[in-house]
């Protein structure tokens, strides 16, 4: 099971940086990746469920399936039909966000991802592509997240 992990320490206090984490459908400002985060049921927290949207179109059905306010977030991936039926080398398991305290009002967050691999195929994509294009994503997310809170 592939996992990539990528920290940065954010310029604010972590309640600063959980309430934008916490603005699920605000996403977008930070995650590049989703143009549009749509709550599908209940408030955000645990067991919500949320659509990501991408500039091309494309969905993703989301899950909370870990909240800790002030300290973490998991997303959990609800598959899709194709994702049942074998047709991907690899599924995403989850992604998370961590939060922890850090000197002088910062903030070390830690976003990580998970997939599972499938086939020989899915092994070498798993540990030679993967992880690579995964921590790019992840490093944009996070960069994207420190510029919300400028140095001063």
């Amino acid at each position: 099971m592939p996992t990539v992990r990528v920290s940065r320490l954010i310029n604010a206090p972590v309640g600063e940086v959980w309430r934008v984490i916490a603005d699920l459908e605000g996403a977008p400002r930070w995650n590049r990746a989703w143009a549009k985060v749509r709550l599908l049921s209940g408030p955000a927290g645990q067991g919500a469920l949320l659509r990501a949207e991408a500039e091309d179109g494309w969905t993703s059905d989301l899950e909370v399936g870990g909240w800790e306010p002030e300290r973490r977030v998991l997303f959990v991936p609800r598959p899709g039909p194709d994702e049942d039926t074998g047709r991907y080398w690899l599924v995403l398991e989850g992604q998370s966000i961590s939060l922890q305290p850090a000197a002088e009002g910062a903030t070390l967050v830690t976003m990580e991802a998970r997939a599972r691999s499938r086939g020989l195929m899915g092994l070498v994509v798993g540990r030679l592509l993967w992880p690579g294009y995964q921590r790019r994503g992840l490093r944009a997310a996070l960069d994207a997240l420190a510029e919300l809170f400028p140095p001063g």
